[in-house]
């Protein structure tokens, strides 16, 4: 917690949505993604969500339908399929190429 809020008693909304909005922070994050590449899950999920991976994980999960188009499973080596983050038009690519 920052200085400003212990000293003040008073929160600004952005700092609880910040806190909070797991929605909200993997979007953000999203937005930040270069055209072009792909985030791995864990790293979006430390990214959006810091250290509460629960919470990345029941927001994924509620927001299927709205998510689908950002991800992808790709198996790139011998560990097992990942999900991967990007942009729509990344992902359809992505997805192109893996069906192949």
């Amino acid at each position: 917690m920052s200085n400003e809020i212990k000293n003040s008693g008073v929160i600004s909304l952005k700092i609880i949505k910040d806190r909070f909005d797991i929605k909200a922070a993997i979007l953000r994050e999203l937005e930040k993604i270069e055209r072009g590449t792909l985030i791995s899950e864990p790293e979006l999920a430390l990214r959006a969500a810091g250290r509460d991976k629960y919470r990345f994980r029941r927001t994924v999960e509620n927001n299927e339908e709205e998510f689908r188009s950002r991800r992808i499973k790709l198996r790139l080596d011998d560990t097992g399929a990942k999900w991967y983050w990007g942009w729509p038009e990344d992902i359809i690519e992505a997805q192109k190429i893996r069906d192949l």
